[in-house]
Formats: structure tokens, C-alpha cells, sequence
């Protein structure tokens, strides 16, 4: 290694699939008794992390009769903070706030929500793809009454963005329970909101960390965006963008 020349070279990967394969034609021929070490130069993406999702957590239901008929709203997917997501409800539902005996307010003092309903409405947190953990509310049926959410709300359930590739070994995640998940070949992480929601995030990397290449050629490389609870982030299939540097040791 000490007396070679430096190998060197730079992959730009783009795709607008948080999982996605590369196909290398021609292949990379890494030698296979030289050591290389691969880094993340830069990461970039609209910051449109959907924590609203299709048939996960798109579903709110109420009653304005007592539980004699009920409204199943299904709201878009798509990136919404609180306030956002009860005027998708009032939206879909045609009411607003004057119209309606059923409110929604936000305390950022303690960061609960507060639900107040009126004689005859009910809200059910526990019909299917239910919002309860995104307004922080068990999944039960909640009538009348001025009612604080017994739980934060959750309107993310995650700290970090990875990005998993099987270019490199390394990267060990303790928050992901199953064992063989935890090495998670991790060759990069930021923290989620390091832009505001519709902004572009635009992460450079000052001072890569290196990471052992362990794939010899580099024929076919995978890439994951995940968490750290090992699930795929949804950027709305926005396009991402990653620089990763490749160099001999």
C-alpha cells in the first residue's frame, strides 16, 4: 500500500427512491490486497419528510350525532406540523372553527393537544391508520369534554436520517432491536430537522469519516435511507443526491 499509487475516485449517486441499486458498468476493479476507505461528501434532498402516510396514519373519525353516524376523513399524504393537520380535518370535514363543536389546540407550554368536543361529538382514535400518535391520544373512543392528550404528541418518530450502503462495513445502530439489523453498515447520519419543513437540505461534509470498503469490485452498489428504528424514510420521492469519495489507503 506504501509504495503504490493512490487510487482515487468519486461516485455521484442520484435517485428518487430511498432504496435504489447501482449498476457499474464498467466495474470498479479495486485490487483485492490494496485497502480502500469510502466517506460521504455530501448528502442533499428536500426536506419533505412525510409523516403522514397512506394507510399508516392517514385516518380521522368523529361523530357530531353521539355515535349515530360517523365521518371517516382520509388525509393526503404528505410533510404537515399540528395546526397544518387539523385544518386538512376541517378542510375535508367543510367546517371551521365557528361552524363546529369540535376543536383542536396546540399548547406548546406543556406540548400537548388539547381536544374539546361538545355534547354531541365523539372522536374515534381507534378506527384503522388512526392520527392518535400524532396528536398524542390513546386509541380508544373520546367524547365530550375539554380533553389533553395523555402522551406527546409524536409528529416524527425519528431523530436521524442514515444512509445505508453495502459499499462499507461499519455503523452500528443500538436503537434497532434485532441483532443482525444493529450493523448496519451505516456510511453516513445527520439529524432530521436541520432545515425547516420545504427547505432543501444541503449537507456538505468538512471532515469525512472514512469507512473500510469491503465490496471488491464495485459492480452493483445498494443505498438505504433510513432511521435509526431501521425504516425507510418517505421524502415524497423528492430526488437525492449523494457525493461518496473512494480512496486507497
Amino acid at each position: 500500500d506504501s509504495m503504490n499509487n493512490k487510487y482515487q475516485n468519486t461516485l455521484i449517486l442520484s435517485s428518487t427512491k430511498t432504496k435504489f441499486f447501482v449498476a457499474l458498468n464498467p466495474v470498479i476493479p479495486l485490487q483485492t490486497d490494496r485497502t480502500y476507505k469510502a466517506a460521504v461528501k455530501s448528502f442533499s434532498v428536500y426536506n419533505s419528510i412525510r409523516n403522514v402516510k397512506r394507510n399508516v396514519n392517514d385516518t380521522f373519525k368523529y361523530s357530531a350525532d353521539n355515535g349515530t353516524t360517523w365521518k371517516i376523513l382520509t388525509i393526503y399524504p404528505g410533510s404537515y406540523n399540528v395546526m397544518d393537520i387539523i385544518n386538512e380535518i376541517y378542510r375535508h370535514a367543510s367546517l371551521t372553527p365557528t361552524n363546529t363543536e369540535l376543536h383542536f389546540e396546540a399548547d406548546v407550554k406543556t406540548n400537548t393537544i388539547i381536544l374539546t368536543l361538545g355534547a354531541k361529538y365523539k372522536v374515534d382514535f381507534g378506527v384503522e391508520h388512526n392520527m392518535s400518535k400524532i396528536f398524542g391520544f390513546n386509541q380508544q373512543v373520546y367524547s365530550k369534554g375539554i380533553l389533553r392528550s395523555p402522551n406527546k404528541p409524536t409528529i416524527i418518530d425519528f431523530h436521524n436520517i442514515l444512509i445505508k450502503t453495502n459499499l462499507i462495513s461499519g455503523g452500528y445502530v443500538s436503537s434497532i432491536n434485532d441483532f443482525q439489523l444493529k450493523q448496519n453498515n451505516i456510511i453516513f447520519s445527520m439529524p432530521t430537522f436541520s432545515v425547516p419543513i420545504g427547505s432543501k437540505i444541503v449537507e456538505t461534509v468538512m471532515s469525512p469519516i472514512w469507512h473500510n470498503v469491503i465490496l471488491k469490485p464495485i459492480d452493483r452498489i445498494q443505498i438505504e435511507i433510513i432511521d435509526e428504528n431501521g425504516n425507510a424514510i418517505d421524502f415524497g420521492e423528492e430526488e437525492i443526491s449523494i457525493v461518496i469519495l473512494i480512496k486507497q489507503v
